[in-house]
């Protein structure tokens, strides 16, 4: 037990120290903490977009992410058995840099700089009380804070033991970033109104009114109304009203028309 102990001490000692080193080598911290299991996503260029994706998932259908992870699993192998040996897994890391583009194509090798920022906090020496999944946690809040929303859900995709309000609430805030309405409707439909946070609650109304939803609209925004009178939820309500009172009039006059 003490070995392993002293084997995982000197590891993360190690993965501190490289990160460091590879600061100015982009990528460098994400294939470190690829090899380290510390994060298993990459950016993927696809037909007009930047994904963000499982690496290990994906190989199993991309021919160029599986050359990669096969190469990201020999550093992994090589780490453990020579985490002592920084210059050596530094070169190691560095050869498979230069490669990058070549495995993820030219656009996703342009976010690198954005997901080696994370892969930098997640390889630092954790505290004491604070777990891997709770420090991705906490990056996913400076996810949020700088609007990458897109990225952002991949962290979340990644942690899959993050069954908290805090993480469900992360997760309605970027996709309400990225305008996925009916995304958000389908995670918070499945809650009762009273279990909602108010920025949920609200991301629920404003998304059901966005659908033509007005049913389950109408009944979130008078629940609001009878629970929240804070100046923000005022506001709230009359952008909601100007935004959306055309709309919801469309809809009675067509129900009325029907039933006549």
């Amino acid at each position: 037990m003490v070995g392993d102990a002293e084997q995982e001490e000197k590891l993360g000692s190690t993965l501190a120290s490289l990160a460091e080193k590879l600061a100015s080598k982009r990528g460098g911290r994400l294939v470190l903490a690829l090899a380290s299991g510390a994060l298993n996503l990459v950016p993927v260029a696809g037909a007009s977009i930047v994904e963000y994706k499982n690496l290990y998932a994906s190989a199993s259908t991309d021919e160029r992410l599986s050359q990669l992870a096969e190469r990201v699993k020999e550093l992994s192998r090589v780490l453990r058995d020579h985490a002592n040996q920084l210059e050596l897994l530094f070169k190691l890391i560095v050869d498979i840099c230069k490669s990058l583009n070549l495995y993820l194509g030219d656009a996703a090798v342009s976010k690198l700089e954005d997901i080696d920022t994370i892969a930098d906090s997640l390889l630092r020496p954790p505290t004491p009380y604070a777990t891997r999944e709770e420090l991705k946690l906490d990056q996913s809040e400076i996810l949020l804070e700088e609007k990458q929303f897109g990225l952002l859900l991949a962290l979340l995709d990644e942690s899959p033991n993050l069954r908290t309000e805090r993480s469900r609430l992360l997760r309605v805030k970027a996709l309400y970033g990225l305008r996925r309405f009916k995304d958000i409707y389908i995670i918070l439909k499945k809650e009762t109104l009273q279990s909602l946070s108010q920025e949920e609650l609200e991301s629920f109304i404003w998304s059901c009114f966005e659908l033509g939803y007005i049913v389950d609209a109408t009944q979130g925004l008078t629940y609001h109304e009878n629970n929240f009178s804070s100046a923000a939820a005022n506001l709230f309500r009359r952008s909601v009203q100007t935004k959306f009172a055309r709309k919801r009039d469309m809809v009675k006059e067509r129900e009325s028309s029907q039933d006549e």
